[in-house]
């Protein structure tokens, strides 16, 4: 599904009914979605109808596993219809919620695409996890449901806007806005607009912002912005200090991974005494920055 608000709404459905919610790379061919389908063992298949061939091909491929194939925002073949399916369902809250869970599937890989599942369960004190940078994250993010607002630049299947730009804001009590597609220009119009406190980028979004130029970007008014967080690729010393020379030390960088592992986080303050650096190690603040 692209970035729409049902996906919020069927991945929090998910989140509240004790099911586990697999988001599936809409660039992704019929064939390796028919894959996912097949390999998570989904029971519901849920699809944009701007998908409509590669979920036409993963219905055919899995009719018989699949309990129910719903279509948003228009008619796919094979598809009931989503809106009409929630027509007749009761509005009150759950009595009984029980946490879901995600297992997200990961791109960069040789093969097939590989599903990275986590039971629910907490880790042991010290342990270093992945969890370590979301909860760093979110202390340094400090939401603030009555005045924040943050926004969604890349694909809501993907793992970092995924967690970062819709579930913990929205965990928070804080909106977010939807980009259909990445463009620097349209991303500037939304933050001035919107008041855009928060987002998250990667270091290509940092180099087409930059390539805009100064008389451009003094055009916006991006002073709304506190938190941007950055990762997923390396980001040039250069570009980096660029951005901070133009927003203000209002970047923090993550280094991690969906399969787990990583955990290093920085804010600008830090980076600015080791341009370069990701942060320190996720043992603990006494290991020396990398």
């Amino acid at each position: 599904m692209t970035n729409r608000p049902e996906f919020v709404e069927i991945y929090f459905a998910c989140l509240r009914t004790g099911l586990r919610v697999t988001p599936i790379n809409w660039h992704l061919t019929g064939d390796n979605a028919a894959y996912i389908v097949g390999n998570c063992e989904a029971k519901v298949f849920i699809a944009d109808v701007r998908c409509r061939e590669a979920a036409a091909d993963a219905l055919a491929e899995h009719r018989d596993q699949l309990a129910l194939a719903l279509s948003v925002g228009g008619h796919i073949e094979g598809f009931g219809d989503y809106e009409v399916s929630l027509a007749p369902m009761s509005e009150e809250n759950l009595s009984d919620p029980t946490l879901g869970t995600q297992m997200l599937y990961t791109s960069g890989t040789t093969g097939r695409p590989k599903g990275v599942y986590r039971p629910l369960s907490v880790a042991p004190p010290g342990a270093p996890n992945r969890a370590d940078t979301v909860t760093r994250a979110g202390l340094a993010a400090a939401w603030n449901p009555e005045s924040d607002r943050t926004l969604c630049t890349g694909p809501a299947y993907h793992a970092a806007p995924l967690a970062f730009n819709i579930v913990a804001p929205l965990n928070n009590g804080v909106g977010t806005v939807m980009m259909d597609k990445w463009d620097a220009l349209r991303t500037l119009e939304l933050i001035e607009s919107h008041q855009i406190t928060h987002t998250h980028m990667v270091a290509t979004m940092f180099h087409r912002l930059l390539a805009l130029g100064e008389t451009t970007l003094s055009r916006y008014d991006a002073s709304s912005l506190r938190f941007l967080l950055h990762g997923a690729a390396p980001c040039p010393v250069h570009i980096k200090q660029s951005m901070i020379d133009w927003l203000g030390p209002v970047l923090f960088e993550y280094y991690a991974a969906t399969e787990g592992g990583g955990g290093f986080f920085v804010d600008s303050n830090e980076w600015l005494t080791k341009p370069g650096t990701v942060g320190r190690s996720p043992e603990g603040a006494d290991r020396k920055s990398t």
